[in-house]
This record gives structure tokens, C-alpha cells and sequence, in this order.
């Protein structure tokens, strides 16, 4: 209970739900572009094989970012260091699909991929918050360092860190 009274504005929770809503928003628009440019680059799949290389490697990258998003706005209201720590990869991977759309000048959407890679490096650095990270650290544990949190998005941390711990006041 403690978590949801959180993430609807009880004990300074009004600015997690903020975020979080902010987030969903930002993935909504990244999905509305993901399935613009799905159909219209699915139209465009037509003709000899190095001509439909192309289309066809647009709309596998669009179901690829569309799952993401759709996996990351499920996991973000939850409350766990995991899905912080997946939802921030994602994220990364978004921009990083964006760009190459960019790049390779495959983004056939009304809506401006600058834009929307604004939007979630925006994201991204809410996520590093002190009240995001409070809200995905576990109850009655400390909330580690901005460090912690850096190192978790490259390397995987020991389950012991997400497990609460009852230490014996002898060994404190």
C-alpha cells in the first residue's frame, strides 16, 4: 500500500506520479511514431530484393522499439530496481533506434524524432531523481548513491541488493 499511496501523491509522491505520467506520455508518442512508420513503411515493400531491404529492415526495427515501449510502459509504475534499471536500458535503446531511423533517413512519421529523443533524454534524467530512486529502493532499506545506480544499468548487481537484509545488532 505504501507504494501505490506514492505514486498517487501521498507522502511526496506527487512528484513520482508526475514523472511517471510524463514517461507514459513521452512513451505514447514513441509508440504513435513506432506504428506511423510501421504502416508506412510497410507500404513500401514491394519490388526487387535490394530494393525492399530497406522497408523491411524499417519495420522489423518498428515492432522492435514497439515492444520495447510497450514492455517499458508496463514496468514503470512498478516499484523495483530491476524494472528502473530495464526501463532506463530501454529507454537508451529507443534513442539509439531513433537516431539510426534518422540516419538512415527512415522515419516516415508525422512526428518529429527530434522531438520525442528530446522528450526521453528528459525522461532519462528524471528517472535519476532523488524521488524516483527512493521510489524504486525497497522499504526500510537506505537509497544507495547516483554511482549505484550508474554502475546498475551496466552491470547487473547481486540479488543481495534487491533482498532485504536483517543484520544482528552484534555485527553492526
Amino acid at each position: 500500500m505504501r507504494r501505490l499511496s506514492e505514486l498517487y501523491g501521498g507522502n511526496g509522491g506527487s512528484y513520482v506520479s508526475l514523472i511517471i505520467i510524463l514517461a507514459e506520455v513521452n512513451l505514447t508518442l514513441s509508440l504513435v511514431r513506432n506504428i506511423s512508420n510501421f504502416f508506412s513503411s510497410s507500404l513500401l515493400i514491394y519490388g526487387e530484393f535490394w530494393q525492399v531491404i530497406g522497408p523491411l529492415l524499417l519495420v522489423f526495427m518498428n515492432v522492435a522499439t514497439t515492444l520495447l515501449t510497450v514492455q517499458t510502459m508496463f514496468e514503470l509504475p512498478s516499484s523495483k530496481r530491476g524494472a528502473w534499471r530495464s526501463t532506463v536500458r530501454k529507454l537508451i535503446a529507443l534513442i539509439v533506434m531513433s537516431v539510426l531511423m534518422d540516419l538512415f533517413d527512415m522515419n516516415y512519421s508525422p512526428l518529429n524524432t527530434l522531438f520525442i529523443t528530446v522528450l526521453t533524454i528528459g525522461v532519462i534524467i528524471m528517472m535519476f531523481l532523488p524521488s524516483m530512486r527512493r521510489y524504486h529502493t525497497p522499504y526500510l532499506t537506505e537509497v544507495p548513491p547516483l554511482s549505484y545506480w550508474l554502475k546498475a544499468l551496466v552491470i547487473i548487481p547481486d540479488k543481495k541488493d534487491f533482498q532485504y537484509r536483517f543484520v544482528p545488532a552484534e555485527k553492526r
